[in-house]
């Protein structure tokens, strides 16, 4: 895990052991140890899911429209916020203004460069670890009490 990239340099730093910093420590024997390794992620398909549009600029083109992302928000900023663009694979957070949100259009003040890939994309929280209720994506029942494939799964089910 680290804490710290360093896109420019190539490098990542604040390197730490165990989980959000604590550190690695003895156990006496018969103690309970929770493996909070990779290995002990939550399945891929109860994760967030990435939507995104990938693009080859022209050297000329400034609009890239992202027919698949439909963000229709009445506040700009969440959507300011919720749309990621990436400009020959580095996270870009100027030079460019979102200008439309069903689809997401996005235009450069200046054309990426020819041959450069760029990628429009939004991350998507699932909802689905819950129970849902009647037209509301929860019945209110919090994950310990949940019977979902997902929230067993937290609980070590």
């Amino acid at each position: 895990m680290y804490r710290v990239r360093d896109i420019n340099t190539n490098t990542i730093g604040s390197l730490l052991r165990g989980t959000a910093g604590t550190a690695a420590a003895a156990h006496p024997v018969g103690a309970e140890v929770t493996d909070m390794g990779r290995g002990n992620l939550l399945p891929a398909q109860y994760q967030n899911t990435v939507v995104y549009n990938t693009f080859l600029a022209n050297g000329s083109e400034t609009v890239f429209v992202a027919s698949n992302l439909e963000l229709a928000y009445d506040d700009s900023t969440t959507v300011q916020e919720a749309v990621e663009v990436y400009v020959g694979g580095i996270l870009t957070r100027t030079g460019y203004t979102i200008t439309g949100d069903a689809p997401v259009t996005v235009q450069f003040v200046t054309a990426p460069p020819s041959g450069v890939e760029v990628t429009i994309l939004v991350r998507q929280g699932l909802s689905s670890w819950y129970e849902p209720g009647v037209n509301t994506p929860s019945n209110g029942q919090p994950l310990q009490i949940t019977e979902t494939a997902p929230a067993r799964f937290l609980r070590g089910l």
